[in-house]
Parts: structure tokens; C-alpha cells; sequence
């Protein structure tokens, strides 16, 4: 419900934007706030959601930005202040974020964790489908001070339902002991100590890193694409910000199939070889939408991508949930938003450069072959990996 209220608050920035005759600079700023604090509080959320129970972190975020949204059609009409509101939204949500990611294995039991993540996916892809135009009508026939009033109801409803959902949450017991909480300087070491833990989570556990750093590859290449499919559509097509919609929304419709195929069919193959698979086919999928002309054919390679894209998604998380304990969680998943995120914001930016510079055909060409190798490579390691597990229990036996 409250992501049905996002998309539907995007839609209503824009127009409040474009009717206070802001420039398009102030859509990448927007961006950027949006990224900013995953990067900074991503971590920080985590550390925070493992002391609490996540239950309450997840409705008290949906009733703080049901009001901070609220309140910004009563603000006077300066960017600015949509900007320190929106900032504060976006810190919430990494909270909520965190939280809910945590809980889903507290929810639903271990097998049936790859079917709950492919189920949330699909929810928040038609939400994205679904959100960006139907809020793109509300918006325009109405007007941008109505969307964020629905955008809050949908907060406070989200709040009301997430109140009635059980959540199987083991007792939650602070770092730091009240002596320590008396020392600023040992309650911030404590603190330090806690983000340190999702970082050691990651890196220490095979599982946990392969999954990070192939969502991380793979929202590089969404960093890259995000700048990368408008200048397409308007330099090689020649086509508008309609077009791009459209684009999107099959984009959209791929993921939500992929999504669905995953819950049914994903249990058929190891959690690693669908991760890689999925590499495979979406490094062969870009490298065709590389040789493309039409528009027509376009957007059917983009159905295609966002088919084999799906599984990352999905897989990924359920590597984490299944791999990580409960009394870390809320840090590991603080820490991968914030990982993710800062590759997805780094190429994101670099990409507008090298765009101009080779040209969009030649870094739909690179997307294609990095994906590619990264199937290969992952392959070969994970080949390796058997044969050392099989030495070993014949050493063994």
C-alpha cells in the first residue's frame, strides 16, 4: 500500500517542480536526496531495527511519513523545504526498508522464503507499474497537492494493516549495558562496533558476500541504464518523455513475469546457478538491445531484460535471509542497501560522461559483455568450490 503511495508521490514532486519553473537540475538533485541517505543511514537503520522490534519500526515509519508527507502542500511554495522534508522521508524509509527486510523470515518459514521475496517483488513492481500511471492521471487531473494527500492516507493505512500482521520476533536486548549508556564516548564505540558487524557479516560468510556483490553488479548496471534509456529514447529514437513511460512500464511488466516465474519454478536450481544464469541471459539481452533500431523491438528486449533480470532481485535476498541470523539482520541488510546503493549513485553519475563520449551503443555493448563475464567467472569459482567441498569429504571419509 505505502509503495503504491511513493509512486504516487513521484508523480506529484514533479509536478510540484515543474510548476514552481525549477529546471531539470532539480530532478537529479531530487535524485541524488534520494540516495544520499541510503548511503548514511543505511547502515545506521540496521544497527537500530536489530535493538528494536521491527514490528514497530515498520508501522511508526509508515505514521511518520504519512504526516511528514502530509504536511508538505500546507509549506510555502520553496523547493527547499520540499527537499529538507523529502530528505527526512527518505531517512524514514531506510528504517522501514531495513526492517521489513528483516522480518520477512520472522513471517514466513525458511522454505518458503525464495516464494515470500518473488511475492513482494511482484507487489512492488505493479506498484511501479500501476502507481506511475494511475498517480500520473490523479496528479494531472487534480492536482499535485491532492497526491500527496492520498500518498499519506496510503502511509496511515499501510500502518493500520502492518498492526494486524503477526511477527515472530525473538526478545530484543541493547548492546550497551546502562553503565555504558551513562559514556557518551563507550555508547558511540558500541554503536561503532554494531555497524562494523553488518560490514564483518558480509565479508566473512561466502554466501552472504556472493549475493551482495552480485546485486551490487547488477545495480551498477541499473545506475548506468537509468541514465542511459532516456538518452536512448531521445537521441536513437527520437522520441519523448511518453515514449520513455512506455518504456518503462514493459521494463516493468518483464520483472513482474520474472518475479511471478521465480516463486513457481526457482526452487528447481541452486540459489547460485540462478543468479548466474540470470547474468547470462540478461549479458546476451542487452547485447542484442546494443544491435536494435526499432523502436517496436526495443521495448521487446526491454520485456525480456526485465524477465532475466527478476531472479537477482529475488534470489539475492533470499540468500541473505536464509544465510544470516536473526540477531544481525536488520545490520547486514542496513549495510547491503548502503553497498548497492552507493554503486547504483557511482555509475549512475560516471555513465552521463561516457555516454557522451562513446556513444549509447558502445556502453550497451560493455553492460552486455561485463553481465557476461560475471556469469562466466562466477561459474568457474562456484565449479572450483564443488570440487574443493567433494575433495574434502572424501579426505574425510
Amino acid at each position: 500500500m505505502s509503495q503504491f503511495g511513493d509512486q504516487l508521490n513521484q508523480m506529484a514532486l514533479v509536478a510540484l517542480i515543474y510548476m514552481i519553473g525549477a529546471s531539470g537540475v532539480e530532478f537529479s538533485k531530487l535524485m541524488i536526496l534520494g540516495i544520499v541517505p541510503t548511503l548514511f543511514f543505511g547502515p545506521v537503520s540496521g544497527v537500530f531495527v536489530d535493538r528494536w522490534k521491527r514490528k514497530k519500526v515498520m508501522v511508526n515509519s509508515d505514521i511518520l511519513r504519512g504526516v511528514l508527507v502530509l504536511s508538505i502542500p500546507f509549506l510555502k511554495r520553496s523547493i527547499l523545504s520540499v527537499y529538507a522534508v523529502m530528505f527526512l522521508v527518505f531517512i524514514i524509509n531506510k528504517f522501514f526498508l531495513s526492517a521489513r527486510s528483516a522480518s520477512i523470515p520472522n513471517i514466513v518459514n525458511r522454505e518458503h522464503l525464495l516464494v515470500a521475496n518473488s511475492l513482494s517483488t511482484s507487489a512492488y513492481t505493479l506498484t511501479i507499474v500501476l502507481g506511475s500511471g494511475i498517480g500520473g492521471i490523479i496528479v494531472s487531473l487534480t492536482g499535485w497537492k491532492t497526491g500527496f494527500y492520498i500518498d499519506s492516507i496510503t502511509y496511515f493505512i499501510s500502518a493500520l494493516l502492518l498492526s494486524l500482521v503477526t511477527v515472530r520476533e525473538p526478545s530484543k536486548v541493547d548492546t550497551p549495558t546502562a553503565k555504558d549508556d551513562m559514556s557518551i564516548k563507550s555508547s558511540i564505540s558500541h554503536f561503532k562496533n554494531d555497524i562494523k558487524v553488518g560490514f564483518k557479516e558480509i565479508t566473512q560468510n561466502e554466501s552472504v558476500l556472493f549475493a551482495v556483490l552480485a546485486l551490487s553488479m547488477i545495480m551498477s548496471v541499473a545506475g548506468v541504464s537509468f541514465v542511459l534509456f532516456p538518452v536512448l529514447v531521445r537521441n536513437t529514437f527520437r522520441l519523448g518523455t511518453g515514449s520513455l513511460g512506455i518504456l518503462i512500464s514493459i521494463l516493468g511488466g518483464g520483472l513482474l513475469l520474472g518475479s511471478s516465474a521465480v516463486g513457481k519454478f526457482g526452487h528447481k536450481l541452486a540459489r547460485e546457478k540462478l543468479i548466474l544464469l540470470s547474468f547470462l541471459f540478461t549479458g546476451i539481452i542487452i547485447l542484442m538491445l546494443s544491435r536494435s533500431s526499432a523502436f517496436l523491438y526495443f521495448l521487446s528486449g526491454t520485456f525480456l531484460l526485465g524477465i532475466s533480470v527478476a531472479p537477482i532481485f529475488i534470489v539475492t535476498e533470499t540468500i541473505l535471509q536464509e544465510n544470516v541470523i536473526d540477531a544481525v539482520r536488520g545490520k547486514v541488510f542496513g549495510t547491503k542497501v548502503a553497498i548497492v546503493n552507493a554503486a547504483f549513485l557511482f555509475f549512475g553519475i560516471i555513465s552521463g560522461a561516457i555516454i557522451d563520449f562513446t556513444g549509447e551503443k558502445s556502453v550497451f555493448v560493455v553492460l552486455g559483455v561485463i553481465c557476461i563475464l560475471f556469469a562466466i567467472a562466477g561459474e568457474i569459482l562456484l565449479y572450483r568450490k564443488t570440487q574443493e567441498n567433494l575433495k574434502a569429504i572424501e579426505k574425510s571419509e
